[in-house]
């Protein structure tokens, strides 16, 4: 089986649960699921070519019924040679095409599983989307061909790829997967799903030259796989930067030639059909996370009720985060909406009202003009995001713990913009210095006081403030943590790492 080394932005972590999956004898099923462009295919090339047995990767064009089953029998043929359909009573030749699917794909399953003894095959049906707009029944026609499978006990794994966590429900869904067990009562279903690149990963990959270039990039450009420079296959981002931030932004955002000036609506007409409604909702959170009533408000009143579809789709593309205060309860009404992407909160804050004026005006003025002013009031909102995936993935590196749990919190008691518990039981409250905020012994008197009106870790004698920073800390600063125990800064080297993390 052919092997290579990871490439610089290879997504080990995912793999390796990939691997972990279908290292089990079968028959096994996982749903891989992520958003448009977040890297499947790549992902899956990846996985392909560390699996043990015999893989049969099949990428599904948006093509009608006939033609997808001719793409599917073509390519199993070349891969796996000529192969045996099932013959049986319920399989007899009928108008239309469903017997020939269900014998096409228990065939091809029956195929990879091979006589027994070898490492188990994988079937990869990446696009699942696209065949199952093709053929509305396959979901059923397959959970019917996977149950015959899981009673022979094969040693097979299939795996569908699908943009959203569910299908529509016009499609099926994957309800009949979800109660299948396999002989050894596993579940029938495994859900693996595949996000933007971690923060640091993609801060350095937009070809940063020290850690805070690293994150004022990642909180522009963001961390969307496609939002990366396009660089050769296999080749490492580079270190030297020959534009800097602001010419980055103008050539390729501002400018309208730029690959990123009308991405956010590219992508968004790409996955609804009348995107007003949702464009209005990502504007209405750009500059800051709101609750219900501030995204009512701002989209213009009205029963919030309204709101709720385009929410639920907008999370379910993973365009909009949900967020819940540290520990609240599922059901609470302290939501908070906003941008899962930094790159959607910097066009719609900035870009989107600038269109026009563009179309008559210099990028470069418009830079100078419409966005530089306002850009520290964008890092630092994203700082408070980077502190807090900082506490959940790296903790460790700087604290005496890594983090059980990392978020935020907020409400009638005092709000924290970072906060978590570490596995030692220390507990962490952090904010971000902010230009426009208090002075330095204001701010740390600040903190002091919402950590003894805090019930959040309260009894625990190990109480840590954190200050997030993004330059270098004054003399001051440094003096005023010094004298609060257990307090830390953590600036950009600490954030993003000293240097590329690969």
């Amino acid at each position: 089986m052919a092997s290579r080394e990871p490439g610089p932005l290879s997504r080990g972590e995912e793999v390796e649960a990939f691997l972990e999956v279908v290292r089990g004898d079968g028959p096994g099923l996982v749903h891989l699921h992520g958003p448009e462009g977040v890297g499947k295919t790549a992902y899956l090339r990846e996985v392909r070519l560390r699996l043990p047995g015999p893989a049969l990767h099949i990428d599904l064009p948006p093509l009608e019924e006939e033609a997808l089953h001719e793409v599917i029998e073509r390519e199993a043929e070349a891969v796996l040679g000529s192969f045996a359909r099932p013959e049986r009573p319920d399989l007899l030749p009928l108008p239309g095409m469903g017997p020939r699917w269900s014998r096409l794909l228990e065939g091809v399953l029956v195929a990879l599983a091979g006589s027994g003894g070898g490492p188990p095959g994988v079937l990869i049906l990446d696009g699942f989307d696209e065949l199952v707009r093709a053929r509305r029944r396959l979901p059923a026609e397959l959970v019917e061909v996977w149950e015959r499978v899981v009673r022979r006990g094969l040693p097979v794994h299939m795996t569908v790829v699908t943009r959203g966590r569910e299908l529509p429900d016009a499609f099926g869904g994957f309800e009949g997967f979800e109660g299948l067990e396999t002989p050894g009562g596993r579940s029938g279903l495994t859900r693996l799903a595949l996000g933007p690149l971690p923060f640091r990963t993609a801060g350095w990959a937009h070809g940063a030259t020290d850690p805070l270039d690293a994150f004022r990039r990642w909180a522009v450009f963001g961390d969307h796989p496609a939002h990366l420079p396009k660089r050769p296959a296999g080749s490492r981002p580079v270190r030297t930067a020959t534009e800097s931030l602001a010419a980055l932004v103008i050539r390729r955002v501002l400018e309208p030639s730029g690959d990123l000036f009308d991405a956010p609506l590219r992508r968004l007409r790409g996955v609804v059909n009348a995107p007003a409604r949702y464009a209005g909702i990502l504007a209405a959170v750009a500059g800051d996370d709101r609750d219900w009533s501030g995204m009512a408000e701002a989209l213009g009143g009205g029963p919030g009720s309204r709101l709720a579809p385009y929410i639920q789709r907008l999370e379910a593309e993973g365009l909009l985060a949900v967020r819940l205060p540290l520990e609240a309860p599922e059901g609470s009404r302290r939501r908070r909406y906003g941008p899962v992407d930094p790159f959607f909160s910097f066009w719609f804050r900035f870009v989107l009202p600038a269109r026009s004026r563009l179309l008559r005006e210099s990028p470069t003025r418009v830079w100078r003009e419409a966005i530089e002013p306002g850009l520290d009031a964008h890092l630092d909102r994203w700082l408070a995001e980077a502190g807090r995936r900082w506490l959940a993935r790296h903790a460790g590196e700087s604290l005496p713990a890594p983090a059980r749990v990392a978020g935020g919190l907020w409400g009638d008691e005092v709000d924290f913009e970072v906060v978590g518990r570490l596995e030692n039981g220390q507990v962490c409250y952090g904010v971000v210095q902010r230009g426009s905020g208090p002075a330095v012994g204001e701010l740390m008197a600040e903190v002091r006081r919402r950590m003894e009106r805090t019930r959040f870790g309260i009894g625990r004698q190990a109480r840590a403030p954190l200050i997030f920073i993004r330059g270098e800390p004054s003399a001051e600063l440094r003096r005023e943590v010094a004298r609060e125990p257990l307090a830390e800064l953590i600036g950009p080297e600490r954030l993003m790492g000293a240097a590329p993390p690969w």
